[in-house]
């Protein structure tokens, strides 16, 4: 069993280069402060729970990758059982028209989902803490 939680920040860097994403889009999505972050970065401090929870979100990746860098066989097993996943005519249809284009098309293809993804998160995200926000307003008026 792993104890000692190392570089839980090369990790969350790693993901954040891939989904071109940077610190301060990363505190603006959790609300985790700026400076909390710079440390989970630079390995000065291991994120809380909820800040592990938030950042695997964030990151599309699991929390025992964050914590690790490994994945249990279950759950490899299943992002790689394909019966599990259901796919609709649409779906089939762009798959294989991807698969026609030359690398570099596939590439822009790629890029652009990525970027509508990314978009998508963000606003989730935003819309995610703006319920938090209005629910804690909501507790401090019923305690005032």
């Amino acid at each position: 069993m792993i104890e000692n939680f190392t570089d839980i920040g090369v990790r969350i860097s790693e993901q954040m280069s891939k989904l071109d994403l940077k610190q301060v889009d990363i505190c603006k999505i959790t609300g985790i402060s700026k400076n909390a972050m710079s440390n989970y970065v630079n390995g000065n401090r291991v994120p809380d729970t909820m800040a592990i929870y938030k950042l695997s979100k964030v990151l599309k990746v699991s929390i025992e990758w964050l914590l690790t860098g490994e994945e249990t066989a279950l759950h490899e097993e299943n992002l790689l059982d394909t019966e599990q996943i259901r796919m609709t005519d649409d779906e089939r249809d762009m798959i294989a028209k991807f698969r026609i284009l030359e690398y570099e098309d596939q590439q822009d293809t790629l890029d652009i989902i990525d970027m509508k993804y990314n978009r998508h998160i963000k606003k989730e995200m935003s819309l995610t803490l703006d319920d938090g926000e209005i629910a804690r307003k909501a507790d401090t008026n019923e305690t005032a």
